[in-house]
């Protein structure tokens, strides 16, 4: 297919359409280019590279012009490491709430074997060379801002007593995250060529989250009045547990960082025209924030404003000259693409409101826009990488791919860990199968998928590296509670003089009961044991109950936090960005992401064969045919010289390394409460009127 055939099929966004041709067309860029670099450790390291290349000369005069600019979710540059229960001074409530505070924690560094060279001392060490630095890091204004809220007459009263009990309440653990944000910007701002160069970014929906994860750096202009530069956008935060190394496996030298294998993300680094797109973006950003005036926040018994007098703006500047020489004529067609909300709200609300955007005051939701127009596009197969899979609007995309293509396949990559950064939800499960069985497989729906269709779609869990134990249990009694849990007694009794273990306390362990013949159990909870009582434990049978009078061998295993949010499409199309499939990725958190294809159809390929490659732990080499590498993940799909899934090593007792899941997933119904909270919070829709009550507390 030639690329302007492509561009057709998977970029272009019809007139007709009644859907895509709502939105403007996206930023589109030719002669870029797209390189994806997998795990923390290979962005970082691209990253140093780019920032040797600013603020060289020994003169900061002479170093006027380069630029550092980093947008970012959650900034840990001193406080990576997440505290989930912050300490809060203060009267429980009351108008005199200190704010939140930051303990003494990791500070995120350039190299995890370096850890004298942190993120924040090297900025403000560039910023001292003359080089215009600035950071921007979201803070939920509705959530912590001293703004009084929408109630007439009361709000101003209200608002700080709602305030100091939210932080308290911490929900979601968003302030501990954006304390440290808080902390990372006030800590920049002690260097003075920074002071007016650092700022909380409040232009969120009160329900959103200003999502965009990236940084853009770049060079003085040459004569022509164009800078050379570099973008980076994708899901990977400046926080110390994110790093790992591309293959997931552990490393000799990180022995005493034990968590650092499990985080799977990408990041795309952006060369050529299309960098244009994020730099627009963050100054587009920057500068909305500098049209309102600064809100107030309370932080360790200080004021702290969202920015300080006299910041400047962010200048236009072209950014289209690559910093890297690329080794081959740059051959990418980009789109750089932007989900902005709108700012539609009821009446009265209990959270403090924003106003639209000045130059997107209906909202731009492009992401949706150009995601739809790729999946629907596809014809071969469809990759997905994503830690939610809430998006039901998203998976009814792909649902209507497969009834329109007969020869696609879907494979999906969901986590074997949670975020350990995300307190659990009550209903995520039930929400996340219902994305599934209604709006991928359409059941009960006029576009249910037949039997034949279903078996075009493979879902893996992602396991990652398992350390085996000794121990085996014998179980003498299993109940089948529901299609979606067992309880399994086993012949092991709690000591008599030992405390009782309260109920879920074996949950979100990660810990595997096995068969010993490939047969996996995991471990979802159990009910509470009194002392003298048998060690009784939940179980998802997966379809396959245990046997009582059989052993089981226990396994655990560090699970792979899928953190990335990507999609492959017929090794045409790429997306890489900060979106997930989510409904508020679509319409309510601030995101950035990049669409590309290639004239030379390498890129998306290569790109593929890569992330194949590192879960089946081979060499990408194998991946490089599409029909093998496709056979790959299922044994009715293979042919002669397909890849086979790997294997753990003999004796490690621990689940595949892939898991596939049957589908349909279990039924899990939801209640109206659950709905509420995610519809209202969790994954709000900003086109609705949001407000009207105070939202759930879950």
């Amino acid at each position: 297919m030639s690329i302007a055939a492509d561009r057709q099929r998977y970029f272009w966004l019809a007139a007709n359409d009644p859907v895509t041709a709502t939105e403007p067309e996206p930023a589109t860029y030719k002669d870029s280019d797209v390189t994806p670099l997998i795990d923390l450790f290979e962005y970082m390291e691209k990253f140093r590279q780019a920032l040797d290349l600013v603020g060289t000369d020994p003169d900061p005069a002479k170093n006027r012009g380069d630029f550092i600019y980093i947008s970012g979710w959650w900034l840990g540059l001193i406080g990576g490491t997440f505290v989930a229960n912050r300490a809060f001074e203060g009267p429980p409530s009351g108008l005199d709430s200190t704010g939140p505070s930051v303990g003494d924690i990791t500070a995120f560094d350039l190299d995890p074997l370096m850890p004298e060279v942190r993120l924040l001392d090297v900025l403000q060490t560039k910023a001292r060379a003359g080089v215009d630095v600035r950071v921007m890091g979201w803070v939920s204004f509705s959530l912590l801002t001293m703004t009084p809220i929408p109630i007439p007459i009361l709000g101003a009263l209200i608002n700080p007593v709602l305030a100091n009990a939210i932080q308290r309440k911490d929900p979601g653990g968003l302030v501990s995250l954006n304390a440290q944000t808080m902390n990372s910007i006030k800590l920049l701002r002690e260097e003075p060529a920074m002071a007016k160069k650092c700022m909380l970014n409040v232009i969120g929906h009160s329900a959103g989250a200003i999502h965009v994860k990236g940084a853009v750096i770049g060079t003085k202009p040459d004569g022509t009045g164009k800078s050379k530069a570099i973008a980076f956008s994708g899901g990977l935060d400046f926080v110390e547990d994110r790093w790992a190394k591309y293959g997931h496996m552990p490393d000799d030298s990180w022995d005493s960082l034990p968590a650092l294998p499990r985080w799977h993300d990408v990041q795309a680094a952006i060369q050529g025209p299309a960098a244009q797109g994020f730099y627009n973006h963050f100054r587009d950003m920057w500068n909305e924030n500098l049209r309102r005036e600064a809100k107030r926040f309370n932080f360790e018994g200080a004021r702290m404003p969202s920015y300080v007098p006299n910041t400047e703006a962010v200048p236009e500047r072209v950014t289209d000259q690559f910093l890297f020489t690329p080794a081959n004529p740059p051959k990418h067609h980009v789109q750089s693409i932007r989900t902005i909300p709108a700012f539609n709200y009821h009446w009265y609300n209990c959270l403090p409101e924003n106003p639209p955007v000045s130059y997107a005051p209906n909202g731009l939701f492009e992401i949706k826009a150009a995601w739809r127009k790729a999946i629907l596009g596809a014809q071969t197969y469809i990759y997905m990488e994503d830690q939610m899979y809430w998006g039901r609007e998203i998976m009814s995309w792909i649902n209507e791919a497969i009834r329109s293509n007969p020869d696609l396949k879907v494979i999906m990559a969901l986590s074997g860990a949670a975020d350990p950064n995300d307190p659990a939800t009550p209903g995520e499960d039930e929400y996340l199968h219902e994305s599934f069985n209604i709006g991928l497989l359409g059941i009960g729906t006029p576009e249910e998928l037949n039997a034949a269709q279903r078996d075009r779609i493979r879902i893996f869990r992602m396991w990652g590296e398992s350390f085996a134990t000794d121990e085996t249990m014998m179980i003498t009694a299993v109940t089948d509670v529901s299609p979606v849990e067992v309880l399994v007694e086993t012949a092991i009794r709690l000591n008599a003089t030992a405390p009782s273990v309260p109920e879920d306390a074996f949950a979100g362990k990660n810990i595997f009961f096995s068969d010993g013949g490939g047969v996996f159990w995991e471990v979802t909870g159990n009910p509470k044991i009194e002392p003298g009582g048998a060690l009784i434990f939940r179980l998802d049978p997966h379809g396959v109950l245990p046997t009582a009078g059989s052993p089981v061998a226990v396994a655990s295993t560090f699970g792979l936090v899928m953190h990335s949010k990507v999609t492959l499409i017929d090794d045409k199309w790429a997306i890489i960005g900060s979106a997930n499939v989510a409904c508020r990725s679509l319409y309510t958190d601030w995101e950035h992401a990049v669409g590309f294809i290639d004239e030379t159809e390498s890129a998306v390929r290569d790109f593929r064969a890569r992330l194949w490659a590192e879960h089946f732990h081979d060499a990408p080499s194998s991946f490089y045919d599409l029909n093998d590498a496709i056979g790959a993940w299922d044994p009715a799909w293979a042919t002669a010289s397909s890849p086979v899934m790997p294997m753990r090593p003999y004796g490690d007792l621990g689940p595949p390394y892939l898991q596939p899941a049957p589908l349909p997933l279990p039924i899990r119904p939801i209640t109206q409460n659950v709905r509420t909270v995610f519809e209202t919070l969790r994954d709000a829709d900003s086109r609705k009127d949001w407000g009207g009550v105070c939202p759930p507390s879950q």
